[in-house]
């Protein structure tokens, strides 16, 4: 009866035993993590029930808690899922003059982060990268640096005159958005275009015009023949009629006292109203009549107020600056913020600066 009794617990214990051991299942080694690695080199095939592995941060990034996992019956359990390691923040990537960047790979300025940087308009990249990492040690490259655009200088034409350029010495580079006209003497006429623009990519918008001698056709005489032609030279260029100016006007004695049209070299005063400056951003300004129409041309801009006030940051400008439409400004937010649209320049526009500016708090801070 002993016997039969101890029988039946070895049966028993042997099934308990092969129940557990089905039960509690191997594990296959871990996969691979992107940010942590485990502190001990791992060189077995399979890991036993129970098993708990730790693990450091990769370089680049930090943990405020320790991180493992446990085999659980063939199952790799995270035992803190919510504690990983996470970047390293490399701080702002710094502002270059005549640029702007954007983040273009990470969620912000922490390791794996990258940021591109494009120059303005009229604007060439100087330095040899235009993007910086963030890596372990901090950003890398330094911050790219742009330069303006020019234009290489430009020579009068035989028999004509330089009637506006940005540059004194005709022999110095010029700028993008610089003006050159030319005008013609005597009784030649310009052939091909009488104003020319240093374009963005440091280009002339059109080649330097020529000078060709104004010459009249002389009029059809029905059963007749011209016997001789006196003072050929004679021949005047048409020239400038009144023109309308929005957002400014011809004042009265300009249009009754000196009766349009107006002749070669002859001059129009006018104002814009307020909240309007001319070109030159002053409220009045003066053009001349030149191969027919007015140089320069009788326009008034929208201005806007970079006095203007937003919160955290402020416009880079002096007080006795001026912006019209198509002016850039940049501004700086305080410290602790950064720009919200990943960008440090506004553009005058006729509904006022473009993008407004709007300075948020950096990553972390309260």
């Amino acid at each position: 009866m002993a016997f039969r009794f101890l029988g039946y617990v070895v049966l028993v214990l042997l099934w308990v035993c092969v129940t557990a051991a089905a039960a509690e299942k191997e594990c296959e080694p871990p996969p691979r993590r992107d940010r942590e690695q485990p502190i001990e080199e791992l060189n077995e095939e399979s890991f036993g029930h129970g098993t708990t592995i730790s693990y450091k941060c990769r370089p680049g990034y930090v943990k405020a808690w320790l991180i493992k996992v446990q085999c659980n019956d063939g199952t790799w359990e995270h035992l803190y899922p919510k504690k990983n390691c996470t970047g390293i923040s490399c701080g702002h990537p710094g502002d270059s003059d005549y640029a702007t960047f954007e983040l273009v790979r990470g969620d912000g300025f922490t390791f794996g982060a990258r940021v591109t940087y494009t120059c303005n308009e009229g604007y060439k990249m100087l330095s040899q990268y235009d993007y910086r990492d963030c890596r372990a040690n901090g950003w890398s490259n330094e911050v790219p640096h742009c330069e303006i655009n020019k234009c290489f200088p430009v020579a009068t034409p035989a028999n004509g005159r330089i009637v506006q350029g940005a540059k004194v010495q005709l022999d110095q580079d010029f700028l993008s958005g610089d003006i050159v006209i030319f005008g013609c003497t005597g009784s030649f006429k310009i052939q091909g275009a009488d104003k020319i623009t240093c374009t963005a990519d440091g280009t002339w918008s059109a080649p330097v015009p020529k000078c060709i001698e104004i010459t009249c056709q002389a009029d059809y005489i029905e059963h007749g023949t011209i016997l001789s032609v006196k003072n050929p030279a004679a021949c005047k260029r048409r020239g400038c009629e009144y023109i309308p100016i929005e957002n400014g006007r011809i004042p009265h004695n300009s249009e009754w006292n000196q009766p349009f049209p107006k002749w070669e070299g002859q001059t129009i005063d006018f104002y814009c109203y307020r909240g309007f400056l001319a070109a030159n951003k002053q409220t009045w300004h003066r053009a001349t009549c030149i191969n027919s129409h007015y140089v320069p041309e009788p326009k008034c801009f929208k201005t806007c107020d970079h006095s203007q006030r937003f919160h955290y940051g402020h416009f880079n400008s002096n007080y006795w600056n001026k912006y019209i439409e198509g002016d850039n400004i940049t501004f700086t937010c305080n410290e602790g913020y950064h720009p919200a649209e990943q960008q440090t320049t506004s553009s005058c526009t006729k509904n006022g600066w473009s993008p407004f500016p709007r300075c948020i708090p950096r990553k972390g801070k309260l």
